[in-house]
């Protein structure tokens, strides 16, 4: 039985065009989790809590690996690091319980402010 698990997302309002990010294919991870080098207890817990649901829709464990390691591939960015911020993402300025979610080819950016 071939198991895939995709995220669908449109590529902007006026691209008009679809990507895929496949995270898991076949049993096997396609993904990785990224937090920052030394990340928050909320980032930390949210990289853990996203890496265990995963592994029970898929049976594959999607590795967590700090920023500080480079990354091929497609990446789930967990929390702000220094990859997000070459992104020109960052939560400084983030209200108390705001979130974004944000999509780009072969990357998925979470954050927030608990």
């Amino acid at each position: 039985m071939r198991m895939l698990v995709v995220i669908l997302f449109m590529g902007g309002p006026l691209s008009g065009s679809t990507a895929d990010i496949i995270l898991v294919e076949d049993g096997r991870p396609n993904a990785v989790i990224v937090a920052a080098g030394n990340p928050g207890r909320a980032a930390s817990l949210a990289a853990l809590e996203l890496q265990y649901h995963i592994e029970k829709i898929s049976g594959a464990v999607l590795p967590i690996v700090l920023d500080k390691k480079a990354v091929t591939g497609n990446r789930i960015l967990v929390g702000e690091s220094a990859e997000t911020r070459k992104l020109g993402l960052t939560g400084e300025s983030f209200g108390s319980q705001e979130y974004l979610i944000r999509f780009m080819p072969g990357t998925i950016v979470l954050m927030g402010r608990d």
